[in-house]
């Protein structure tokens, strides 16, 4: 409650000495996904911040890399070549299981995803191949691409506010990459910031 003093309240300490890698939240549920293991996905109970616990897991079959959540799905991207973002039903917090995904050409790793709307955005790390994806998720069992384009470098993260997409990159000199969206089935690079 007071920035200048912060503690932790509480923990949950998951089987397997996997590390935890991405999380994500809604409502009362924390998800978080981990870098292996038999279960790398877990529910965590956050309703009480000071016992939190876990509520539900699941081994999904891919090195998992980030997670965006929207009740009652959670959208992740992975490494798997057929399967670079799934779509895991998180309806129920005790069984959590996946009902979709979307496999792009090539087999770069997927690294950033978010979601707004009924639109899911994803990138992965460069290749021969497109690297940004603009995918509608209405049927979350049957993903359709409405865009891709070809970016200069990989990238890890990603937000999408209004007509733009902000990419952070690995780039030297364009850490940062503005994509117009506003035109799904034509995505392009408008602008890039080099930091120092």
């Amino acid at each position: 409650g007071n920035w200048a003093t912060p503690f932790i309240e509480g923990a949950v300490n998951l089987a397997g000495g996997n590390d935890g890698l991405k999380v994500g939240s809604e409502g009362n549920y924390a998800y978080v996904i981990r870098s292996g293991g038999s279960t790398n996905f877990a529910t965590i109970d956050i309703a009480t911040p000071g016992n939190p616990f876990l509520a539900g897991q699941a081994a999904l079959p891919n090195n998992l890399q980030n997670i965006a959540i929207s009740v009652p799905y959670a959208y992740i991207t992975s490494t798997n070549n057929s399967q670079e973002a799934e779509i895991i039903n998180i309806a129920s917090a005790a069984l959590p299981a996946q009902v979709g995904s979307y496999d792009a050409p090539g087999s770069a790793s997927a690294e950033g995803v978010f979601l707004e709307g009924q639109t899911l955005y994803f990138t992965r790390r460069t290749s021969s191949q497109n690297e940004f994806f603009i995918i509608n998720v209405t049927d979350p069992t049957s993903p359709v691409l409405l865009g891709s384009l070809n970016l200069p470098t990989d990238s890890s993260e990603i937000v999408a506010l209004g007509i733009h997409a902000y990419i952070a990159t690995s780039s030297n000199t364009q850490e940062l990459l503005v994509v117009n969206v506003s035109n799904p089935s034509s995505p392009s690079v408008v602008a890039s910031l080099n930091l120092p």
